[in-house]
């Protein structure tokens, strides 16, 4: 599904948070024999147990200066995007996972209890930048990936990025 994506030695998969980028961006390891990175193994946690360490630009510049066959995982480096841009291009691709914002935001209160950003405006946002080497991905359109997995109930919020089975 992904392997026109194999040419790009930096792969970074983005979109509002629970959009569906992690499983996304494993599809996209798997199809083009990359390794995956979440973001938050890039961070620094600031306390023991800390669940959002902090990450900065110039940490995930910095690596992806120095990584090659990488898809990141990079929901948080959405901000980001035109500097890590202007700074690795054209080695560079963009994925931006779209999902049914009704969706996003109903994960998004159950994850954390609160909308952690607005998809819609993010998309707007994607769009503006105007990217070279910026693809869109439908969520709906992963279902037809080997990796994925339909039914999840059972499952623990962020249960895809701890091994959860795949299909």
């Amino acid at each position: 599904m992904f392997e026109h994506l194999a040419r790009f030695p930096r792969i970074i998969v983005t979109g509002p948070h629970r959009s569906g980028t992690t499983i996304c961006a494993r599809m996209i390891a798997a199809d083009t024999g990359k390794v995956f990175v979440m973001e938050r193994d890039l961070a620094t946690p600031r306390f023991e147990g800390d669940t959002e360490p902090d990450l900065s630009a110039d940490t995930v510049v910095a690596w992806l200066g120095e990584s090659r066959d990488v898809v990141l995982q990079g929901a948080t480096c959405f901000r980001w995007l035109a500097g890590l841009y202007s700074a690795l291009k054209p080695d560079l691709a963009v994925v931006y996972v779209v999902r049914n914002t009704e969706d996003v935001l109903r994960s998004q209160m159950a994850y954390r209890g609160r909308r952690l950003d607005d998809p819609t405006e993010k998309l707007r946002q994607f769009q503006d930048l105007c990217l070279p080497n910026s693809f869109l991905v439908d969520y709906e359109a992963l279902s037809s990936h080997p990796m994925f997995v339909e039914d999840r109930s059972g499952w623990a919020p962020r249960q895809t990025e701890h091994g959860a089975p795949v299909l």
